[in-house]
């Protein structure tokens, strides 16, 4: 489909989330196309599935103040780790790749996550 002004034109909501209950000041879409995630100021993430239309809460990731990431299992509530990226600052800036299970965090420095595996 070409994206011409009659086509912009005849845009319309197909559905409002009300998930987060702060700000939303970020948010991204999949590198597929299937999947947008967001941020907000109550330092919730959510998923939500653009294909279906629902979203979905897996876990919580938040930057703090003291340069630190928190995270949170989605479905229990409880904080399940706290991680220290050696950060300067306030982290500003998470982004989760799903692709390879990592994710990058920054401040005016940059920190990137990858999984380590316990035997």
């Amino acid at each position: 489909m070409k994206l011409t002004d009659n086509v912009l034109r005849s845009f319309r909501v197909a559905k409002v989330f009300r998930e987060n209950s702060d700000k939303i000041n970020c948010f991204d879409f999949s590198p597929n196309g299937e999947t947008v995630i967001s941020s907000s100021d109550d330092d919730s993430i959510v998923l939500y599935d653009c294909q279906e239309g629902n979203s979905s809460l897996p876990g919580k990731v938040a930057g703090s103040e003291d340069g630190k990431i928190h995270v949170w299992n989605g479905e229990s509530g409880m904080k399940v780790a706290v991680l220290d990226g050696k950060h300067t600052g306030p982290i500003t800036c998470l982004q989760f790749n799903p692709k390879f299970m990592t994710f990058a965090s920054a401040c005016s420095n940059m920190a990137f996550w990858l999984p380590t595996i316990d035997d």
